[in-house]
């Protein structure tokens, strides 16, 4: 079945019921903008990108909007979804995090995909980016292990609140889902700042300055620019 491909992405969306503070949201729009809106630039596939954000941060996201995406969709408070995609009825959603990259091919081949209702679709390698330092090194999960990077089919505009979630938490998004896993490296995953840990480094070998470069260019980010 042909669907409606969908990038939903979470930028000043509570947390644990905790809502980030206007500096932290301020603090993403950077990588937002060369990272994972760079990277959806190169997407040569139609596609509808949704932003989850909580009420309280509504204004201060869609200004960032208008200056990152502005044809993206917000999503805020129940009757938003009515604005994604408003004749389709089957779609394939991606989660996407607000300072992350697909590799274009990715979610190209996610739209040419033929899949069923209830199919979660599971990248589980790519790279991962050190942005302070432009350390690459190839990363993926173990095949049994849910990582960041999926995307799961829904049926039905009334289940799109549902469908946002992508699934649920990560140790969920499984159940009662078909899965199709895809070993091709597709995602660039980025540290930076707060995120970055030695313990996401274990023992990576980085790659040499011009792979780096090449695949970084593939999808679209150049960590150098100012």
């Amino acid at each position: 079945m042909k669907r409606t491909l969908v990038v939903v992405t979470r930028l000043g969306w509570a947390w644990n019921g905790r809502v980030p503070s206007e500096d932290a949201v301020a603090a993403r729009e950077e990588l937002l903008r060369r990272v994972t809106a760079a990277s959806l630039r190169q997407v040569q596939a139609s596609f509808d990108w949704v932003w989850l954000v909580a009420p309280e941060r509504r204004e201060q996201v869609q200004e960032i909007a208008d200056r990152v995406w502005p044809s993206a969709v917000l999503v805020a408070e129940d009757g938003d979804e009515e604005a994604i995609a408003p004749d389709a009825t089957a779609f394939a959603v991606a989660r996407l995090d607000s300072d992350d990259a697909y590799m274009p091919l990715a979610l190209e081949d996610l739209a040419d995909m033929d899949l069923d209702p209830n199919t979660i679709v599971n990248w589980t390698c790519g790279w991962q980016l050190d942005w302070a330092h432009g350390w690459l090194a190839e990363r993926g999960w173990a095949l049994r292990t849910q990582g960041g990077f999926l995307a799961v089919t829904s049926e039905g505009r009334e289940h799109i609140p549902e469908m946002l979630l992508t699934g649920g938490p990560h140790p969920t998004a499984r159940d009662g889902r078909s899965l199709i896993t895809v070993l091709d490296r597709s995602w660039v995953r980025v540290n930076h700042g707060a995120n970055t840990s030695s313990k996401k480094w274990p023992g990576l070998p980085c790659l040499p300055d011009a792979h780096r470069d090449e695949i970084l260019s593939m999808a679209g980010i150049d960590w150098r620019t100012a």
